[in-house]
């Protein structure tokens, strides 16, 4: 009988070219649907490849492939059932930006599968954006990205900060590398005085997951060979400050650490020293390249 329904209502659309209204229709099986109004649709399996109409009502829209209209109403809600649903805005206008929207469903039944949105007509790929089930917002990244519009940003994947731009300058926010310098004229008359000079506190204010060195090094007036030495305290007056590394020119104007810096992770509320030899320059520079940590 519903077999003969359906034949008798595709014969009905071939003949008058479309059906005014379709209403309390429990399923539909077919290649294509068109009519001004479809409404009232119960069933959880509705099996058709293209709908063109004015109106869709449903309280379920399962499995349907290319939906024409300009308004669906759902009961209040809207219900897509499969699986990584993907939702197309497939442009009429050629050239036009098309979008997706979809869940990027891993299929093992847990709670971690990110809501994603990009360009294009086949979800996953050029993906722009993507929320995580916990509210985690995560950018697309690219090597030297260049944001045209104001108030657009990126992340620079291999300079590791933000990109922003006003509409006419490109600017780095929320860089993941710092750096702390000093310069110390006449250091060996400042030795003669007292060895160790603070360089970097690490306020818990600031930094309250304390910091990750990266690199130190030294500069120095004249080519010579020079040694510093970088040690952390936990306070001014701690008695047994950790060894970081030391760096030293070899008749030369700089140098830097080896790629290997012991205690490298500085916590919150130490201090950064330095040690300097009494050999006679007239300025000794130092800087070192950190990030901040998170206060986990």
């Amino acid at each position: 009988m519903k077999r003969t329904l359906c034949i008798l209502l595709l014969m009905a659309s071939c003949a008058y070219g479309r059906v005014g209204r379709l209403n309390t229709l429990s399923t539909i099986e077919g290649s294509t649907v068109v009519n001004q109004t479809i409404t009232n649709l119960t069933s959880t399996t509705v099996n058709v490849t293209t709908v063109y109409a004015t109106t869709i009502e449903a309280t379920t829209i399962q499995e349907v492939t290319n939906v024409y209209t300009t308004n669906i109403q759902a009961n209040g809600k809207a219900t897509i059932y499969v699986n990584n649903p993907p939702l197309y805005f497939d442009q009429v206008t050629a050239g036009e930006t098309d979008w997706w929207l979809a869940v990027n469903g891993d299929g093992e039944g847990d709670n971690d599968d990110w809501f994603e949105g990009g360009t294009g007509t086949t979800a996953m790929t050029n993906t722009r954006w993507r929320f995580s089930p916990t509210g985690i917002f995560s950018h697309t990244a690219a090597a030297n990205p260049a944001p045209t519009a104001s108030g657009e940003e990126q992340w620079d994947s291999d300079d590791f900060w933000m990109v922003r731009t006003d509409g006419t300058t490109d600017f780095a926010t929320a860089q993941k590398m710092k750096m702390f310098s000093m310069t110390i004229y006449d250091p060996d008359t400042l030795n003669g005085v007292d060895a160790e000079v603070p360089i970097f506190p690490v306020e818990a204010e600031v930094f309250p997951g304390g910091i990750q060195l990266v690199d130190v090094g030294i500069k120095t007036d004249a080519s010579s060979t020079y040694s510093v030495v970088f040690r952390s305290k936990t306070a001014p007056n701690d008695g047994s400050p950790a060894a970081i590394e030391t760096v030293a020119t070899s008749t030369s104007l700089e140098a830097e650490d080896d790629g290997t810096i012991t205690n490298a992770a500085i916590a919150a509320g130490s201090i950064v020293y330095i040690t300097i030899p009494s050999t006679d320059i007239d300025y000794l520079q130092v800087w070192g390249t950190y990030y901040v940590k998170t206060n986990d």
